[in-house]
């Protein structure tokens, strides 16, 4: 699901932000279990993105979090954090949501036929070319492939990869994926920090909405490059095919549905760091 090529270069961004503050029944029919909200979690490697979740958060604290910050609030911390954010959990906890949805919309026969849709070899190739991405290899041939002059017979190509962003909703994911992590930063830090030096929910907000918009600006112009690169030796006959599935109504459904239940789970995440951290012990009466 293409969640590699940003959140690093993102997270960094985030950073330094806190350092300044078909004729299957669809719609109806027999509850859809969890197994098959899963199916489609795993193979779209979703559940590879959120592992990174919680290492990113690490690594945001590391460089933010103020010098009077004592070692062992921080290692308070990173177990809290650890067990938060443990990529089993929010894997099974957004499988839970994509299940609910479909049931709580009546669509588990749309869910049930993308379940089955994703267990297609072509779906295992183009998710692999993807993780790819994360590959220093990658990230080399990407920059020489990125070097002028501009070859006009690409342009083609690179419409259907739009297309693919747009039916698969890679923007939105992406901007949940990193709207969510930036929950889960602010909330880490402001367990720890003096409050004088906490993250003000307004601020929050503020960071929130300024993420959204730098992402909705760029990812649209930046994700088409790389899935181009990433899909080089796909042939055209496979893309078409490709996008002909993520036409189907179960595989649009999901592919909708995604972004919405991603947000939902790094947000219930969020909130039980911020329930989990130990309180501090009160203050001894006076007198």
């Amino acid at each position: 699901m293409f969640q590699r090529f940003v959140p690093g270069a993102v997270a960094l961004c985030l950073v330094a932000g806190l350092a300044g503050c078909a004729g299957w029944p669809f719609g109806g029919g027999a509850p859809a279990d969890n197994g098959q909200a899963e199916r489609v979690i795993r193979a779209y490697d979703l559940d590879g993105m959120l592992a990174q979740v919680g290492p990113i958060i690490r690594d945001s604290l590391d460089s933010n979090l103020p010098a009077t910050v004592p070692p062992d609030k921080r290692r308070q911390l990173d177990s809290v954090i650890g067990e938060v954010y443990a990529p089993e959990r929010l894997a099974q906890d957004m499988a839970q949501r994509l299940q609910q949805r479909a049931v709580e919309r009546e669509q588990t026969g749309k869910l049930a036929v993308a379940a089955e849709a994703v267990d297609d070899p072509l779906v295992g190739r183009m998710v692999a070319n993807e993780q790819a991405a994360e590959t220093e290899a990658f990230a080399t041939g990407f920059q020489e492939f990125l070097q002028p002059p501009h070859d006009p017979a690409r342009e083609p190509r690179l419409d259907r990869m739009r297309e693919l962003i747009s039916e698969m909703q890679l923007v939105d994911l992406q901007i949940e994926f990193n709207a969510g992590m930036l929950r889960g930063m602010v909330a880490a830090r402001n367990e720890v920090v003096p409050a004088e030096y906490r993250v003000s929910d307004e601020n929050r907000a503020r960071m929130l909405d300024q993420t959204r918009e730098s992402l909705r600006e760029r990812l649209p112009s930046q994700l088409p490059m790389m899935l181009l690169y990433a899909h080089r030796d796909v042939s055209d006959a496979d893309v078409y095919a490709y996008l002909a599935m993520h036409d189907q109504p179960g595989m649009r459904w999901v592919n909708r549905a995604l972004p919405a239940v991603l947000a939902d789970t790094l947000t219930a995440a969020a909130e039980r760091l911020a329930a989990a951290y130990p309180a501090p012990p009160a203050e001894p009466p006076q007198g």
